[in-house]
């Protein structure tokens, strides 16, 4: 008898190990092989070019909007003969040849990505770099020629250009009258900013950041050599810079403004594409993360199924405390509720409450009518202006390129339209009411700022000489050498408005407010590489800027009076802009304020929706916590938290480390709670098979992050409520999920993908602690008699459902009415007339009478969820045709 028991022992213990181990070694070996050579061109570069095919497309057009800005004539600015003093330096040769800076710029670039590529051999990253810099490159280039064009600004060296002779000849306004050559003449217009400069930081700009990710400078370990590698691209580009000073092409302001704008532009490219180089991600593009979260996705389920029927529970102190399927179900359709619920605030419904609320505001907002129309009228400082300080103040007058009356237009009208537009889409009278709101706060603050420090500085305008002096006779005081003007009063008076430029700060105002709000409308910042948003988020700011530059251009304006207005104008209207919204980067940077809000009013109005009458006790929940040194740990092997270009990986897990799953929960030291409790809302699938078996399935990854709880202990004298778990058998129907309250937006932070890797990590830590469970009852088992071991084993294995060998696949729908969601679980290959007539029996409605949509098309009933490429947790709209 003690040799059947030990025999019997022996091979339950061995039973137990191997499957605990080819759980725990299955799971890393597959993370381990998505994270290295399992994305090369071959199998994955076709799908991923397919991808982004609407930017290479957008790329192409960048490259023929460049070669139209070089080849048109540039704005012939005017040139006095008292300007010359800073345009006589001699002509040389180009240090850094024109053909050279694509060769520096674009090519040495894409070696380098080309070298990493056959190290990692992760398409996604080459496909994204190579797309990336090309769109910093194209994007700097475009607004640097633009600017050339429209600014005019003559070189250093422009008298020998509009002189080869050295005999200079002016016309009477005292404007150069050039008889050079004509190709080194428009050449010699287009100083501002420099081209070498700002294509020389957006390449090399756009490498060095790439380098910075890739051997992880900023890990904290001091190892400040890595610096030179970041460094040394940015060195070349300042030396690239500095040359054209040298070389009299160009003025060290055309310089820095070229560098600082190339910059920017990289760097805006570069973090479509890819993290921060400081976040531990830093390393990888965001799209390599996404892959490897499906895949990752994929191998937890198959691991699921072979440990367990049954959907991957957390338990605490031997208690089903959450479902974690149920967990992500449930938080990733509360991150969709914002966009089923849209439409229900209309004009018509809340217009007259939502105006009323902000009474006040529309108040104020008459109040700084009045204010704007006083400062107008009323004189302005006269400031000093002497006889010797007239140099700069004799350009000829010109008619304004744009006149006072279209600064409105560009400013209010147009934002105003694209607004109305996107609420005839959307329905949305929160959205409408604030983005006009706050477009008319910025404009009217902007205006008010504006001609208050017009009225107060008094700064002449570039053409004073001739308001002041029509007839081309200067007259001055003969003690204080002060103007003594002869012309007439208004345009004396105008003649005083120079600084800042209300033209360019009122475009900005209103047009920097049309960015942000386009930012946010079309999810710029979502992380998925789609570089050509920007273009649309640009435009605005260009027509802004081609209005101060019009400015200038006009002699209406010095060109830090443009500079001022702008800063000014953008200023305020991002905190216009913020006042009514989100940040654009933010997860719900797509809708303002309020309209969360009344989501979160909602909620508390009919608290049902959010939570069922049924209590646990909290004493049951405690002990759940895991380990955040272990945590550190696993995320090194699981999340491949190291450096790929400096450091060699494996993606299998070391014996010591897979001894760490076993032991994470062993310390109590640095705990922090594994789940959010008050959160807690387990999701309820209605199957409409007969097959009973079915496991719930893994839901789709996108969803929005939860707030990373707080470290302590829980209070075991409290209750805490959570969602019943209702069987499918008993109940069929679902209350709406519960709406994420303000507090919840405000919290969310992280949104990595990389962080929904680890959180797998700690669902495997279970998987783990599971085969752990199985090899200690497997040792105690030993110890029984044979009758009393075999009859629980018996009984489990006819328990344990049968999963047959090849299964339909199944996704969860759900389906959003009016006033409430349902949700069901159907094979994707069945026709959509199955599930809708089971909704239309249970809703006590007739079929004919309901239209069902996604995502805005209307539903065919002989479809199927497959032929929709519909994926787990997608929701129908249904409505009701009026008779």
């Amino acid at each position: 008898m003690s040799k059947f028991c030990a025999a019997s022992s022996a091979a339950a213990t061995t039973t137990a190990t191997e499957a605990g181990a080819a759980a725990v070694v299955a799971v890393g070996g597959a993370q381990g092989a998505a994270q290295r050579g399992r994305h090369p061109i071959k199998t994955h570069g076709a799908k991923v070019a397919r991808s982004h095919l609407q930017d290479w497309l957008i790329l192409m057009l960048l490259v023929m909007i460049e070669v139209g800005l070089f080849v048109i004539h540039p704005f012939y600015r005017f040139v006095g003969k008292g300007m010359m003093a800073d345009l006589k330096y001699p002509m040389k040769d180009n240090t850094v040849p024109v053909w050279a800076v694509p060769i520096y710029s674009v090519l040495l670039p894409i070696c380098v990505f080309i070298l990493v590529y056959v190290r990692r051999r992760d398409v996604y990253d080459l496909h994204h770099s190579v797309l990336g810099l090309l769109f910093a490159v194209l994007i700097t280039a475009v607004i640097t020629d633009a600017i050339k064009d429209a600014v005019g600004r003559p070189r250093p060296d422009f008298f020998w250009r509009c002189f080869p002779d050295g005999k200079d000849v002016y016309d009477r306004w005292g404007n150069v009258v050039c008889h050079g050559n004509k190709a080194d003449i428009k050449e010699g217009h287009k100083s501002f900013p420099s081209g070498h400069a700002s294509g020389s930081f957006a390449g090399l700009g756009f490498l060095s950041l790439y380098l910075s990710g890739k051997v992880k400078v900023f890990d904290r370990k001091g190892h400040i050599a890595k610096l030179c590698i970041v460094l040394l691209p940015l060195l070349a580009a300042s030396l690239v810079a500095i040359s054209r000073v040298d070389d009299y092409w160009h003025h060290w302001n055309d310089v820095f403004a070229g560098g600082f704008l190339g910059l920017v532009v990289a760097a805006f490219c570069y973090r479509q594409f890819f993290p921060n180089p400081y976040d531990d991600d830093g390393w990888g593009p965001y799209a390599y993360f996404e892959a490897l979260l499906e895949e990752s996705g994929k191998d937890d389920a198959q691991t699921a199924n072979a440990l367990t029927a049954q959907p991957m529970e957390v338990r605490a102190n031997g208690d089903l405390v959450y479902g974690s399927t149920s967990r992500r179900s449930s938080n990733f359709l509360a991150a969709k509720m914002p966009e089923i619920q849209l439409g229900a605030h209309t004009v018509k419904s809340h217009g007259m409450k939502v105006a009323r609320i902000h009474m006040h505001d529309w108040l104020i907002l008459m109040l700084l009518v009045v204010i704007e129309v006083i400062l107008n009228v009323i004189e302005p400082f006269h400031r000093f202006v002497g006889e010797d300080m007239m140099t700069d103040l004799r350009y000829p007058m010109k008619d304004n390129t744009v006149p006072f009356w279209a600064v409105p237009m560009l400013a209010i009208l147009l934002p105003f339209i694209v607004i109305l537009v996107y609420y005839f889409i959307r329905r949305d009278v929160y959205d409408l009411h604030h983005a006009i709101l706050g477009l008319l706060f910025s404009v009217l603050i902007t205006g008010v700022i504006t001609d208050a420090i017009k009225d107060a500085v008094g700064r002449p305008r570039p053409d004073f000489f001739w308001r002041c002096f029509p007839d081309g006779k200067g007259v001055f005081d003969p003690v204080t050498k002060d103007v003594m003007c002869t012309g007439s009063k208004s345009v004396i008076k105008e003649g005083h408005k120079s600084f800042p430029s209300g033209h360019t700060s009122w475009s900005f105002a209103g047009l920097g407010f049309l960015a942000l709000y386009l930012s946010g409308k079309v999810r710029v910042f979502d992380r998925r590489g789609h570089v050509a948003k920007l273009c649309i988020v640009f435009l605005p700011l260009l027509v802004a800027a081609l209005v101060g530059i019009s400015r200038v251009d006009d002699y209406w304006h010095h060109w830090q009076d443009v500079f001022a207005g702008g800063l000014l104008g953008i200023t305020v209207s991002s905190f216009c802009y913020l006042q009514f919204f989100p940040a654009p980067y933010e997860v719900d940077g797509w809708g303002p304020h309020a309209y969360f809000q009344m989501l979160a009013e909602s909620r508390d109005v009919n608290p049902s929706i959010a939570m069922n009458n049924t209590y646990v006790q909290q004493s049951d929940l405690e002990g759940v916590y895991v380990d955040s040194q272990h945590d550190r740990e696993l995320s090194r092997v699981i999340g491949h938290d190291s450096s790929p270009i400096l450091e060699g990986t494996n993606g299998m897990m070391s014996s010591r480390q897979t001894m760490k799953l076993n032991e994470a929960d062993s310390t109590t030291d640095d705990l922090e709670p594994l789940f959010d409790y008050r959160r807690v809302q387990p999701l309820n699938i209605v199957s409409i098979d007969d097959d009973c078996s079915d496991t719930s399935p893994v839901p789709s990854p996108k969803r929005r992050k939860l707030p990373k709880p707080s470290v302590g202990k829980v209070n075991s004298d409290k209750d805490v409520e959570v969602e019943k778990v209702v069987n499918i058998e008993e109940e069929d129907w679902l209350a709406p999920p519960s709406i994420v309250s303000t507090d919840a937006h405000s919290k969310i932070g992280e949104d990595s993908t990389i962080k929904e890797l680890r959180r797998r990590k700690q669902e495997l830590l279970s998987l783990a602690q599971s085969a752990k469970s199985m090899l200690l009852e497997a040792e105690e088992s030993g110890k029984q008699e044979p009758s009393d071991m075999l009859k629980p084993s018996l009984d489990a294995v006819a328990e344990q459902p049968t999963i047959p060998a090849s299964e339909r696949a199944k996704i969860v729908i759900s389906i959003q009415n009016k006033d409430e969601l349902k949700q069901f679980r159907v094979y994707t290959d069945d026709k959509f007339e199955k599930l809708f007539s089971l909704y239309a029996t249970k809703a006590k409605l007739d079929l004919q009478s309901l239209v069902f949509s996604f995502d805005g098309d209307k539903i065919n009933l002989a479809a199927t969820p497959a032929s929709l490429e519909m994926e787990d947790d997608d929701i129908i709209e249904v409505h009701v045709k009026k008779s």
